[in-house]
Protein backbone atom coordinates (compact mmCIF):
# COMPACT_ATOMS: atom_id res chain seq x y z
CA UNK A 1 0.00 0.00 0.00
CA UNK A 2 1.68 3.69 -0.89
CA UNK A 3 1.77 6.27 1.26
CA UNK A 4 -0.65 8.06 -0.80
CA UNK A 5 -3.17 5.32 -0.18
CA UNK A 6 -2.33 4.79 3.62
CA UNK A 7 -3.44 8.88 3.60
CA UNK A 8 -6.18 8.78 1.61
CA UNK A 9 -7.70 6.17 4.11
CA UNK A 10 -6.81 8.03 6.82
CA UNK A 11 -9.29 10.61 5.49
CA UNK A 12 -12.11 7.75 5.08
CA UNK A 13 -11.32 7.78 9.17
CA UNK A 14 -11.78 11.03 9.84
CA UNK A 15 -14.95 11.16 7.82
CA UNK A 16 -16.45 8.15 9.68
CA UNK A 17 -18.02 10.01 13.32
CA UNK A 18 -16.96 6.37 14.80
CA UNK A 19 -13.77 6.43 13.28
CA UNK A 20 -12.66 9.52 13.92
CA UNK A 21 -11.00 9.77 16.79
CA UNK A 22 -8.85 7.07 15.89
CA UNK A 23 -7.94 8.48 12.86
CA UNK A 24 -6.45 12.03 14.67
CA UNK A 25 -4.33 9.36 16.67
CA UNK A 26 -3.04 8.21 13.37
CA UNK A 27 -2.59 11.42 11.96
CA UNK A 28 0.52 12.38 14.29
CA UNK A 29 2.15 9.96 11.62
CA UNK A 30 1.35 11.56 8.86
CA UNK A 31 1.68 15.36 10.17
CA UNK A 32 3.91 16.07 6.61
CA UNK A 33 1.23 14.74 4.48
CA UNK A 34 -1.49 16.09 6.70
CA UNK A 35 0.18 20.04 6.13
CA UNK A 36 0.46 19.19 2.85
CA UNK A 37 -2.91 18.67 2.35
CA UNK A 38 -4.97 20.59 4.64
CA UNK A 39 -1.94 23.90 4.50
CA UNK A 40 -1.86 23.65 8.33
CA UNK A 41 -0.10 21.43 11.41
CA UNK A 42 -2.17 18.97 12.49
CA UNK A 43 -2.06 20.84 15.88
CA UNK A 44 -3.21 24.39 14.55
CA UNK A 45 -6.49 22.82 13.38
CA UNK A 46 -7.35 19.99 15.41
CA UNK A 47 -10.10 21.89 16.94
CA UNK A 48 -11.00 22.59 13.19
CA UNK A 49 -11.04 18.99 12.14
CA UNK A 50 -13.39 17.89 14.89
CA UNK A 51 -16.34 20.16 14.41
CA UNK A 52 -15.41 19.66 10.11
CA UNK A 53 -15.98 15.88 10.16
CA UNK A 54 -16.49 14.85 6.63
CA UNK A 55 -14.24 17.69 5.18
CA UNK A 56 -11.70 16.18 3.15
CA UNK A 57 -10.96 19.43 0.90
CA UNK A 58 -7.82 21.68 1.97
CA UNK A 59 -9.21 24.45 4.01
CA UNK A 60 -8.35 27.08 1.56
CA UNK A 61 -10.50 25.54 -0.58
CA UNK A 62 -13.49 25.94 1.47
CA UNK A 63 -15.74 28.74 0.10
CA UNK A 64 -18.92 27.47 2.53
CA UNK A 65 -19.89 26.12 5.72
CA UNK A 66 -23.25 25.18 6.96
CA UNK A 67 -23.06 24.18 10.32
CA UNK A 68 -26.61 24.69 11.63
CA UNK A 69 -27.68 22.47 14.71
CA UNK A 70 -24.51 21.66 15.38
CA UNK A 71 -24.47 22.65 19.03
CA UNK A 72 -21.66 24.58 18.63
CA UNK A 73 -21.25 26.63 21.71
CA UNK A 74 -18.03 29.21 20.80
CA UNK A 75 -16.76 30.17 17.45
CA UNK A 76 -13.21 29.60 17.95
CA UNK A 77 -10.02 30.75 16.08
CA UNK A 78 -9.51 27.68 14.44
CA UNK A 79 -11.86 29.11 12.26
CA UNK A 80 -9.29 31.86 11.06
CA UNK A 81 -7.88 29.13 9.14
CA UNK A 82 -10.30 29.14 6.56
CA UNK A 83 -9.29 32.42 4.38
CA UNK A 84 -11.19 32.21 1.73
CA UNK A 85 -15.01 31.41 3.36
CA UNK A 86 -17.93 33.33 1.61
CA UNK A 87 -20.76 31.77 3.27
CA UNK A 88 -20.81 30.62 7.33
CA UNK A 89 -24.60 29.04 8.53
CA UNK A 90 -24.12 28.91 12.09
CA UNK A 91 -27.65 29.37 13.22
CA UNK A 92 -29.53 27.15 15.52
CA UNK A 93 -26.53 26.87 18.08
CA UNK A 94 -25.47 27.48 21.29
CA UNK A 95 -23.54 30.44 20.83
CA UNK A 96 -23.16 33.54 23.36
CA UNK A 97 -20.38 35.87 21.83
CA UNK A 98 -18.00 36.44 18.68
CA UNK A 99 -14.27 36.55 19.19
CA UNK A 100 -12.84 39.68 17.88
CA UNK A 101 -10.88 37.74 15.55
CA UNK A 102 -14.14 37.60 12.87
CA UNK A 103 -12.74 40.18 11.54
CA UNK A 104 -9.95 37.87 10.01
CA UNK A 105 -13.18 36.26 7.40
CA UNK A 106 -12.98 39.29 5.17
CA UNK A 107 -13.93 37.54 2.00
CA UNK A 108 -17.41 36.51 4.02
CA UNK A 109 -20.49 37.45 2.25
CA UNK A 110 -23.26 35.52 3.85
CA UNK A 111 -23.09 35.31 7.75
CA UNK A 112 -26.55 33.48 9.26
CA UNK A 113 -26.52 33.65 13.24
CA UNK A 114 -30.05 33.08 13.93
CA UNK A 115 -31.29 31.34 16.92
CA UNK A 116 -28.49 31.49 19.27
CA UNK A 117 -27.68 33.48 22.42
CA UNK A 118 -25.93 36.50 21.35
CA UNK A 119 -26.69 39.58 23.66
CA UNK A 120 -24.11 41.36 21.74
CA UNK A 121 -21.89 41.93 18.38
CA UNK A 122 -17.40 43.03 18.72
CA UNK A 123 -17.09 45.95 17.44
CA UNK A 124 -14.92 43.80 14.25
CA UNK A 125 -18.04 43.29 13.11
CA UNK A 126 -18.08 46.49 10.72
CA UNK A 127 -14.81 44.92 8.92
CA UNK A 128 -16.85 42.68 7.20
CA UNK A 129 -16.97 44.81 4.19
CA UNK A 130 -18.00 42.35 1.57
CA UNK A 131 -20.84 41.22 4.05
CA UNK A 132 -24.13 41.15 1.69
CA UNK A 133 -26.64 38.93 3.84
CA UNK A 134 -26.60 38.99 7.65
CA UNK A 135 -29.14 37.52 9.65
CA UNK A 136 -29.23 37.72 13.56
CA UNK A 137 -32.90 36.89 15.07
CA UNK A 138 -33.60 34.94 17.17
CA UNK A 139 -31.37 36.10 19.93
CA UNK A 140 -30.58 38.34 22.81
CA UNK A 141 -29.57 41.07 21.21
CA UNK A 142 -30.33 44.87 23.12
CA UNK A 143 -28.08 46.92 21.19
CA UNK A 144 -26.07 46.84 17.73
CA UNK A 145 -22.26 48.37 17.63
CA UNK A 146 -21.97 51.81 15.45
CA UNK A 147 -19.59 50.02 13.41
CA UNK A 148 -22.62 47.69 11.70
CA UNK A 149 -22.82 51.28 9.30
CA UNK A 150 -19.57 50.17 7.96
CA UNK A 151 -21.55 47.35 5.94
CA UNK A 152 -21.94 49.44 2.78
CA UNK A 153 -22.70 45.98 0.81
CA UNK A 154 -24.94 44.50 2.87
CA UNK A 155 -28.40 43.92 1.21
CA UNK A 156 -30.55 41.93 3.78
CA UNK A 157 -30.52 42.55 7.35
CA UNK A 158 -32.75 40.13 9.99
CA UNK A 159 -32.98 41.51 13.37
CA UNK A 160 -36.24 39.57 13.70
CA UNK A 161 -36.96 38.46 17.69
CA UNK A 162 -34.21 40.21 19.79
CA UNK A 163 -34.52 43.21 22.70
CA UNK A 164 -33.90 46.20 21.01
CA UNK A 165 -35.99 49.20 21.69
CA UNK A 166 -34.07 52.05 19.30
CA UNK A 167 -32.36 51.63 15.80
CA UNK A 168 -28.81 53.43 15.46
CA UNK A 169 -28.75 56.09 12.91
CA UNK A 170 -25.70 54.05 11.29
CA UNK A 171 -27.96 51.84 9.93
CA UNK A 172 -28.51 54.71 7.69
CA UNK A 173 -25.21 53.99 6.20
CA UNK A 174 -25.93 50.82 4.47
CA UNK A 175 -26.77 52.53 1.60
CA UNK A 176 -27.05 49.05 -0.42
CA UNK A 177 -29.79 47.83 1.83
CA UNK A 178 -33.07 46.23 0.33
CA UNK A 179 -34.02 44.50 3.15
CA UNK A 180 -34.88 45.25 6.95
CA UNK A 181 -36.72 42.94 8.88
CA UNK A 182 -37.31 44.57 12.51
CA UNK A 183 -39.88 42.20 14.00
CA UNK A 184 -40.76 41.03 17.49
CA UNK A 185 -38.46 43.57 19.24
CA UNK A 186 -39.88 46.95 21.49
CA UNK A 187 -38.85 49.70 19.12
CA UNK A 188 -41.76 52.38 19.33
CA UNK A 189 -39.84 54.98 16.50
CA UNK A 190 -37.19 54.90 13.69
CA UNK A 191 -34.19 57.30 13.64
CA UNK A 192 -35.19 59.89 11.19
CA UNK A 193 -31.97 59.08 8.79
CA UNK A 194 -33.65 56.00 7.82
CA UNK A 195 -34.86 57.95 5.03
CA UNK A 196 -31.35 57.68 3.53
CA UNK A 197 -32.57 53.85 2.82
CA UNK A 198 -32.99 54.66 -0.89
CA UNK A 199 -32.68 50.91 -1.95
CA UNK A 200 -35.19 49.18 0.63
CA UNK A 201 -37.65 47.43 -0.57
CA UNK A 202 -38.77 45.73 2.23
CA UNK A 203 -39.42 46.57 5.71
CA UNK A 204 -40.94 44.20 8.63
CA UNK A 205 -42.00 46.02 11.68
CA UNK A 206 -44.33 44.04 13.19
CA UNK A 207 -44.70 43.24 16.93
CA UNK A 208 -43.44 45.98 17.95
CA UNK A 209 -44.49 48.89 19.86
CA UNK A 210 -45.18 51.80 17.46
CA UNK A 211 -48.25 54.20 18.43
CA UNK A 212 -47.58 56.22 15.40
CA UNK A 213 -47.25 55.52 11.58
CA UNK A 214 -43.37 56.59 11.28
CA UNK A 215 -43.42 59.46 8.67
CA UNK A 216 -39.98 58.78 7.84
CA UNK A 217 -41.57 55.78 6.25
CA UNK A 218 -43.15 57.74 3.32
CA UNK A 219 -39.97 59.07 1.78
CA UNK A 220 -38.83 55.06 1.45
CA UNK A 221 -40.17 54.93 -2.23
CA UNK A 222 -39.02 52.23 -3.82
CA UNK A 223 -41.02 49.88 -0.61
CA UNK A 224 -42.08 47.17 -2.19
CA UNK A 225 -43.14 45.25 0.87
CA UNK A 226 -44.30 46.86 4.60
CA UNK A 227 -45.58 44.93 7.59
CA UNK A 228 -46.78 47.14 10.26
CA UNK A 229 -48.54 43.96 11.96
CA UNK A 230 -49.62 43.90 15.51
CA UNK A 231 -48.41 47.50 16.79
CA UNK A 232 -50.57 50.04 18.26
CA UNK A 233 -51.57 52.30 15.50
CA UNK A 234 -54.70 54.22 15.07
CA UNK A 235 -54.27 56.60 12.78
CA UNK A 236 -52.60 56.11 8.72
CA UNK A 237 -51.61 59.32 7.57
CA UNK A 238 -53.02 60.21 3.87
CA UNK A 239 -49.10 60.72 2.54
CA UNK A 240 -49.11 56.71 2.52
CA UNK A 241 -50.18 57.30 -1.16
CA UNK A 242 -46.75 58.68 -1.89
CA UNK A 243 -45.83 54.76 -1.76
CA UNK A 244 -46.31 54.16 -5.63
CA UNK A 245 -44.52 50.81 -5.57
CA UNK A 246 -45.95 49.18 -2.94
CA UNK A 247 -47.50 46.08 -3.52
CA UNK A 248 -47.67 44.23 -0.02
CA UNK A 249 -49.09 46.19 3.42
CA UNK A 250 -50.07 44.47 6.08
CA UNK A 251 -51.92 46.81 8.52
CA UNK A 252 -52.85 43.68 10.34
CA UNK A 253 -53.58 43.25 14.39
CA UNK A 254 -53.68 47.23 14.89
CA UNK A 255 -56.62 50.03 16.21
CA UNK A 256 -57.45 50.87 13.44
CA UNK A 257 -60.67 52.75 12.72
CA UNK A 258 -60.60 54.21 9.35
CA UNK A 259 -58.49 54.03 6.64
CA UNK A 260 -57.29 57.75 4.09
CA UNK A 261 -58.86 57.84 0.66
CA UNK A 262 -54.93 58.59 -0.59
CA UNK A 263 -54.68 54.70 -0.04
CA UNK A 264 -56.40 54.39 -3.85
CA UNK A 265 -52.94 55.93 -4.65
CA UNK A 266 -51.31 52.90 -3.75
CA UNK A 267 -51.87 51.68 -7.65
CA UNK A 268 -49.32 48.56 -7.40
CA UNK A 269 -50.86 47.19 -4.77
CA UNK A 270 -51.74 43.70 -5.01
CA UNK A 271 -51.99 42.72 -1.05
CA UNK A 272 -54.05 44.34 1.62
CA UNK A 273 -54.00 43.49 4.84
CA UNK A 274 -56.49 44.61 7.16
CA UNK A 275 -57.63 41.84 9.93
CA UNK A 276 -57.94 42.34 13.19
CA UNK A 277 -58.66 46.30 13.47
CA UNK A 278 -61.67 48.44 14.79
CA UNK A 279 -62.89 49.30 10.65
CA UNK A 280 -66.76 50.49 10.66
CA UNK A 281 -66.23 51.45 7.05
CA UNK A 282 -63.88 51.65 4.58
CA UNK A 283 -63.13 54.21 1.79
CA UNK A 284 -64.89 53.82 -1.18
CA UNK A 285 -61.55 54.17 -3.09
CA UNK A 286 -60.46 50.93 -1.92
CA UNK A 287 -62.84 49.12 -5.12
CA UNK A 288 -60.57 51.64 -7.66
CA UNK A 289 -57.29 49.17 -6.94
CA UNK A 290 -57.22 47.53 -9.81
CA UNK A 291 -53.95 45.22 -8.82
CA UNK A 292 -55.08 44.41 -5.64
CA UNK A 293 -55.58 40.51 -5.46
CA UNK A 294 -56.06 40.13 -1.52
CA UNK A 295 -57.87 41.91 0.85
CA UNK A 296 -58.26 40.50 4.38
CA UNK A 297 -61.09 42.38 6.46
CA UNK A 298 -61.41 39.32 8.94
CA UNK A 299 -62.63 40.52 12.58
CA UNK A 300 -63.18 44.15 12.26
CA UNK A 301 -66.78 45.72 12.28
CA UNK A 302 -67.38 45.93 8.85
CA UNK A 303 -71.43 45.62 8.08
CA UNK A 304 -71.28 47.05 4.23
CA UNK A 305 -68.43 46.99 1.76
CA UNK A 306 -68.04 49.56 -1.24
CA UNK A 307 -69.81 48.06 -3.55
CA UNK A 308 -67.01 49.20 -6.02
CA UNK A 309 -65.22 45.82 -4.43
CA UNK A 310 -67.83 43.42 -5.80
CA UNK A 311 -66.62 44.57 -9.35
CA UNK A 312 -63.28 43.46 -8.57
CA UNK A 313 -63.49 40.07 -9.90
CA UNK A 314 -59.49 39.03 -9.30
CA UNK A 315 -59.54 40.51 -5.54
CA UNK A 316 -60.27 37.56 -3.09
CA UNK A 317 -61.89 39.45 -0.33
CA UNK A 318 -61.46 37.54 3.11
CA UNK A 319 -64.22 38.74 5.90
CA UNK A 320 -65.33 37.20 9.38
CA UNK A 321 -68.87 36.55 8.82
CA UNK A 322 -71.82 38.40 10.72
CA UNK A 323 -75.44 38.87 10.06
CA UNK A 324 -75.56 42.00 8.59
CA UNK A 325 -72.40 41.84 6.20
CA UNK A 326 -73.35 37.81 5.19
CA UNK A 327 -76.41 39.67 3.84
CA UNK A 328 -74.69 42.26 2.01
CA UNK A 329 -72.26 40.22 0.08
CA UNK A 330 -74.73 37.32 -0.27
CA UNK A 331 -74.21 37.49 -3.97
CA UNK A 332 -70.64 38.94 -4.40
CA UNK A 333 -68.40 36.36 -5.95
CA UNK A 334 -65.03 37.20 -4.56
CA UNK A 335 -65.90 37.28 -1.07
CA UNK A 336 -65.19 34.06 1.33
CA UNK A 337 -65.89 33.40 4.75
CA UNK A 338 -63.41 32.87 7.03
Amino acid sequence: MTQNTEFQNLLLLLENEDTFELGLQIAQNYEAEFEQHFGYKLEECKTLIRLLRGIKRPFKEITELQLLQSTVEELSSSFLLLPFLQVLNLSSNQLTTLPVEIEKLENLQELDLRNNQLTSLPVEIGTLEKLQFLSLGVNRLTNLPTEIGKLRNLKELFLHQNQLTTLLDEISRLEGLEGLYLCNNQLSYLPTKIVELKKLVALDLSSNQFSNFSPEIISLENLIILSFSDNQLIIIPAEIGKLKRLHTLNLSYNQLTSLPVEIVQLESLQILDLRDNQLTTLPTEVGDLENLQSLFLNNNELTTLPQSLKEQKNCRIYVTPNNSLREYVKNWENVFFE
